[in-house]
């Protein structure tokens, strides 16, 4: 069957719409804690307080030595999971309380689904070097697993127009030693490649995810602080909507820089970070802009918390005031 067409993760290119991260990308600092900050004007009354995604840091290593393994740890994809579905929470209980308007709402959810799509283009990678490749088209040899260096069957460094020989289940004969054209040297690199690839991807995931909790709790929080500022100053208050009407948006920080999922492969190198700078202006709403020509983001009841109740059950957001 064909290789499938990978694109090359891009690591979100836009600076984090925190007011506390405010030279730092996007999604970056997912392997500590975040403070999430979003003012209104000089209104600084909520704050949140991302945990920690993941401890780890070598998830982004450039050498697939290092970044593979972890990736394949499964506290990893535990916690890459943890990072998708915490995004996702912190979205809907902000929406649902009616601080999140239509533009953000949409952008960040492709946020989150471009890191979903990440995982699955790695999957089907890691599928097809399993069962997909073939080193000699007229042989029935099958696959080389991305976790493993040498072609089985072959020596290490054994490369076309050598042979190799491998144990192989045929309709008929059953178990059978067949003998086969050892990969070419290209394909060897394409291989080691093909493991730094699937490495970014899952890497490009967390980050990703980790961006759409800070665009969501940001966005969030501006309007809790916009709210409450309005409240005291005599100034309009938001007044209750329907579930899922957020305020109307509000023109100010534009994040751009955000890269689509679904490009054909480029070339081929480690994910990049776009060094565009965002613009702001005080006392606007944060705005993730997601825009595919940009590259890279109701009133129920007042309190001065908002109740997430799977994600404060996690862990995932915690919510403070000044």
């Amino acid at each position: 069957m064909p290789k499938p067409n990978i694109p090359d993760p891009i690591l979100p290119q836009q600076d984090s719409p925190s007011a506390a991260l405010s030279n730092e990308k996007c999604g970056v600092n997912y392997h500590m804690p975040t403070e999430i900050r979003a003012p209104y004007k000089s209104t600084d009354k909520f704050t949140n307080m991302l945990p920690i995604a993941y401890a780890e840091t070598g998830i982004g290593n450039q050498n697939p030595d290092i970044s593979y393994p972890e990736v394949k740890k499964t506290k990893f994809r535990v916690a890459l999971k943890d990072a998708i579905d915490g995004a996702r929470e912190i979205l809907k209980n902000y929406n649902d309380d009616g601080y999140i308007d239509d533009k953000n709402r949409t952008a960040i959810n492709k946020i989150i689904q471009r890191a979903e799509d990440y995982i699955k283009y790695a999957e089907d990678l890691e599928d097809w070097w399993e069962d997909g490749f073939r080193p000699d088209p007229d042989k029935p040899v099958f696959g080389w697993p991305l976790d493993v260096d040498t072609m089985p069957g072959c020596g290490v460094g054994i490369y076309a127009p050598y042979k190799g020989q491998l144990e192989v289940s045929l309709p008929v004969q059953g178990k059978t030693m067949v003998e086969f054209t050892c990969p070419s040297e290209d394909q060897a690199k394409e291989h080691r490649a093909d493991r730094l690839r699937y490495a970014q991807l899952l890497f490009a995931a967390m980050v990703n995810a980790r961006c759409a909790q800070e665009a969501a709790a940001s966005v969030g929080t501006y309007y809790r602080n916009k709210e409450f500022a309005e409240s005291i100053s005599g100034g309009m208050v938001l007044q209750p909507k329907q579930p899922g009407e957020g305020p109307k948006p509000v023109p100010g920080i534009i994040i751009t820089g955000m890269p689509g999922a679904g490009e054909p492969p480029a070339t081929g190198e480690p994910p990049s970070i776009d060094d565009e700078e965002p613009t702001e202006a005080d006392g606007e709403a944060p705005q993730i802009d997601d825009e595919e020509t940009a590259k890279p983001l109701k009133k129920k009841k007042k309190s001065n918390t908002l109740l997430i109740a799977g994600a404060a059950a996690a862990g995932l957001l915690i919510f403070g005031r000044k």
